[in-house]
């Protein structure tokens, strides 16, 4: 950690006790496809494979 995590963390901990946070997940319809590509899918499967390996908070 270094020292600009350590001088945020405060603030950090001040929010999270003031306010309530509501989960916001991407909304894949909104993209479209580019030169080929699908970008929902492309998306929607990376998001995936990160939860997959790490945790939903990634």
């Amino acid at each position: 950690m270094n020292t600009a995590d350590r001088s945020i963390a405060r603030l950090d901990l001040a929010l999270r006790r003031r306010f309530t946070f509501q989960e916001m997940m991407p909304d894949y319809s909104s993209l479209r496809e580019v030169e080929g590509a699908d970008l929902s899918k492309l998306l929607e499967n990376i998001n995936w494979r990160i939860a997959l390996l790490f945790d939903h908070d990634h």
